[in-house]
This record gives structure tokens, sequence and C-alpha cells, in this order.
């Protein structure tokens, strides 16, 4: 026991108050170095104090602490590291988010043009199915006449009847199309009973460029999210390792405290003694300190460096596989390219080839059978080359998603002051 608890065991009621302030301001810096100042207040009052006659009882202290690592602990790498993580950390989320949103476009461009291809289908059977009504009309009027045989009039009934098939079965595929686009809007389909897509941008093969693949490959490089994903991947890995390597090393610091205390009657003579060096102490030296066993930062250590090695091997094989995957590409968006011009110059001629056939019906010279034939090869000529158009499109899409850049194609920019606790 101390001198006042002695004391205050003779004393039948013993009461205290005491009040206290402390305020500190501390700090690391980049290269690992801690400080911190603390100022504290303290006042005093007791029924021993009294008793004694003595004034209240205030105290000040001020301290100022400082600590540097010299090995384990010392440098950029081993303080900043939470902090480089949590910004990998956050370019990799923004890679992934890029790779989805990126996902979802490439899909909407698929719909849009193959909605465009079925819309255009529609309507080749509708100004088929017109035709043929128009045929129906002439040859009722010819056999009425005796010109035609009824045989005609059943061959154009049963053309009607398996256009109307054909354009209902179209139609089922573009609603269906149709629904998957306003999924991808979010739209619920029963609010959009009297929505009707109409497309904007009609397809051109005169704006479609090939890149070469070394062009393609170094956007690539530049762009493609999931390979920036994996940079990002193999950076976090790096840091892991030298991170791991500093805390294999021992614990060596530089400390040095100062203190000074001061106790008086009234606050003011406190704070004014204590910020005079006489009762100043202060120390300062070194602190070392080194595991018996060390296995454990040594296991961690091999740990993240075969995680940095296959960070690194999978980064290889990701660019292996890319430059091979765009070389596919690039020839698929070749062979549509050059597929397209051949359709173009085939749909001419099989529109000669149709005008020149409903000419000989009109002198007779083949029968309605014939025509109709001539007909529905046009027809599936063209939901041919609509086809081709489409996967044209497409393909051009999916080179651009895969170099990265097709959301710039679109002028969709991410905005990083994003706020996302939104």
């Amino acid at each position: 026991n101390d001198v006042e608890d002695i004391l205050t065991q003779y004393e039948s009621e013993y009461s205290e108050i005491s009040n206290r302030y402390e305020a500190s301001l501390g700090g690391v810096s980049s290269y690992g170095t801690q400080w911190n100042v603390k100022i504290s207040q303290n006042t005093k009052d007791s029924s021993l104090i009294e008793k004694n006659g003595a004034p209240t009882e205030h105290a000040h202290n001020i301290e100022l602490s400082f600590k540097q690592p010299l090995l384990k602990g010392f440098g950029e790498e081993a303080t900043l590291v939470k902090i480089d993580i949590a910004k990998l950390e956050y370019d990799k989320g923004v890679s992934e988010f890029k790779k989805n949103l990126m996902d979802l476009v490439g899909i909407t461009i698929q719909y849009y043009w193959k909605l465009y291809g079925i819309q255009e289908i529609y309507k080749s059977w509708e100004e088929s199915l017109e035709v043929a009504k128009k045929q129906l009309r002439d040859v009722e009027l010819k056999v009425k006449s005796g010109k035609a045989a009824r045989t005609d009039l059943l061959t154009i009934k049963s053309a009607i009847a398996q256009r109307n098939i054909e354009l209902e079965s179209t139609k089922s595929k573009m609603v269906e199309i149709e629904q998957q686009i306003l999924t991808l809007l979010n739209i619920p389909a029963s609010t959009a009973k009297n929505i009707r897509f109409e497309l904007t941008t009609k397809p051109d093969e005169d704006d479609i460029t090939v890149p070469t693949l070394e062009e393609s490959f170094k956007e690539s490089l530049a762009y493609w999210p999931e390979f920036k994903k994996m940079e990002s991947e193999l950076k976090l890995a790096d840091i892991k390792v030298n991170y791991a390597q500093s805390q294999i090393k021992p614990q060596l610091d530089i400390t040095a405290n100062v203190n000074t205390s001061s106790m008086d009657k009234t606050t003011a003579e406190s704070f004014h003694t204590v910020i005079t060096d006489e009762y100043l102490s202060w120390y300062a030296g070194f602190e070392f300190s080194i595991p018996l066993d060390n296995t454990y930062a040594k296991n961690n250590l091999d740990i993240e460096r075969l995680n940095r090695l296959q960070a690194q091997k999978f980064i290889e094989s990701l660019s292996l596989r890319l430059n091979n995957e765009l070389s596919i590409k690039i020839e698929q968006l070749k062979s549509a390219i050059k597929q397209m011009q051949e359709y173009d110059s085939g749909i001419v001629l099989q529109r000669s080839i149709l005008e020149a056939e409903f000419i000989k019906l009109e002198y007779g010279k083949i029968a309605l059978k014939d025509l109709l034939e001539e007909q529905d090869k046009y027809i599936s000529f063209q939901r041919k080359l609509l086809n081709n158009m489409v996967e044209l499109k497409i393909s051009n899409a999916i080179l651009q998603k895969a170099t990265g850049k097709l959301l710039d194609r679109f002028n969709i920019v991410l905005d990083d002051s994003i706020d996302l606790e939104m």
C-alpha cells in the first residue's frame, strides 16, 4: 500500500473527485515512421487533501513518442500495402463490371440485329402473300373464262396457305426476340403491350473495317477487361510477395520518447511548469527482436510466390488464347464480308429471274407452279442474305468485344466518380 492508502485506513469515510482530460495526435509516414503527441490534464480533490489543508492537485503531462522500423515494416511497400491492395481490388472490380457490361451490350447487339433480320423476313413473307393473293384473283378470273385449269386455283390457294403459315411462324419468332429485348431493358411484358420496336440503324457492310491481328491484339492487351483484371491480379500477387518477404526480416526499430510532467496548486501554474524542461525525461534507443521459429512467415512467402507464378502463367495462357481467338474472329469477319458481297450480287440476279418469270407467266410460257417455285427460291435466298447480314454485324460486335472497344463503339463511358454506396 502507498502512503495515501495507509492514511485512508484511519478515515471512517473517504471521498475523491477526479477529472482527467486527454488529447493525442499521431500518424504514420509512408516509410513506416510512427509518431504520437499526447497531452493530458488531471485535477484531483479528496477528503484527505482537504483534511491536510492542501489545495486541489492540478497535474499536466506532455509526451512525444517516435518509432522508426529499419528492417521489418520499413518502406512504402510494407506501410502502404493495405492501401495498394485496396486500389488493385477496386481496379479488379471495375474490370469485372466492364466485362459484365460489355457482355450485356454484346447480347443486346445480337438481339437487335436478330430482330432486324426477322422483321425483314416478315416483310418479305407479307409481300409474297400479297403477290399470291393478287395471283389468286387473276387465276380465279382465268378459271371462270376457261383460260386456266382448276389445278392452278388449287395450287395458288395452297401457296397462300403456306405463306400464312410462314408468316405466323415468323411473327412468333419476332415476338420471342422482342420479349428478350424487353428483358434486357428490364421492362415487364405486361406494361409493354403497346410498345413497337422501330429499328433506327440499318445494316451497312461498308462501315465495317477488318483490323489486322497485330492491331487487334495490341488493343486487347490495353482495353480487354478480362486481361486488365488479370494484370491487376498479377500486381496484387507482386505486392503480397514483397510484403511476405519483409515479414521474414528481424524487427529492428529506432525508438525515442520525450516526457514532461508537472503538479501544482493551480491549473495555470501546473501548465507553466509542464512546458519547461524542469521535469523533463527522455530516452532513445534500438529495439531488436527475432522469432525463434520463422516457419510460418517462410511458408507464407512460399505460398505467395506460388500464387504469383500461377498468375504469371495464367496471363501467358490468356495472351496466347486471346491471340488465337482474335485470329479466328478476324477470319470469320472476312468470310462474312465476302459472303455478303456474293449475296448482294446474287439477290440482284434472283430478282431479275423472278421478274422474268412473271413476264413468262403473263404470256403463258410457264405454269403458275413454276412461278411459285421461283418465288420461293427468291424468298429463301433473301432469308439467307438477311441471316448473313445479321451474322456479319454480330461478328463485328464480337471482334470489338474481344478487343475491349465495344463500349467505346457506342460511346458508353463509366463515371469513376460514381458513389458505390448509393
